[in-house]
């Protein structure tokens, strides 16, 4: 259930955990509300709809596009999982708050897409129940 992605050029061990929306709350900024796993899945959700609007951009509408989007919101919620999941694997990793402030470069569309199948294998944990087959070929 582990994945690997490169964090800052390098390899970064990503881990389920049934403590995941405890952790969670936890990747906030100084001053930053308790983020709310739930209301931020909804948000991804909405905004994977817009995806295709990506497509689309270029110099006259790059600004209307990323209002529509949202993709600021999109990315954050995303390092906040990214980090959830890296500090599972990982209890030695610094704060979210530094570990962000440290962030140089990462694939945000492989992170995504890595987090996505993460939460995926996160809910059949919390559950405590074996993922599906036909789930784990997807």
């Amino acid at each position: 259930m582990e994945r690997v992605i490169k964090v800052n050029g390098q390899d970064t061990i990503l881990k389920p955990s049934a403590n995941f929306m405890f952790y969670y709350r936890n990747a906030r900024l100084n001053g930053e509300e308790k983020p709310d796993f739930q209301m931020d899945l909804k948000q991804l959700a909405g905004m994977e709809k817009l995806q295709d609007e990506f497509g689309k951009i270029d110099s006259t509408n790059a600004l209307d596009i990323l209002q529509k989007t949202n993709i600021f919101e999109f990315s954050a919620i995303i390092r906040r999982m990214l980090w959830t999941f890296a500090y599972t694997a990982n209890k030695s990793i610094l704060p979210f708050e530094e570990w962000c402030d440290a962030l140089q470069e990462y694939d945000a569309v492989q992170a995504s897409k890595t987090v996505m199948e993460l939460v995926n294998d996160n809910f059949f944990l919390m559950l405590g129940v074996a993922k599906p087959r036909e789930v784990q070929s997807l």
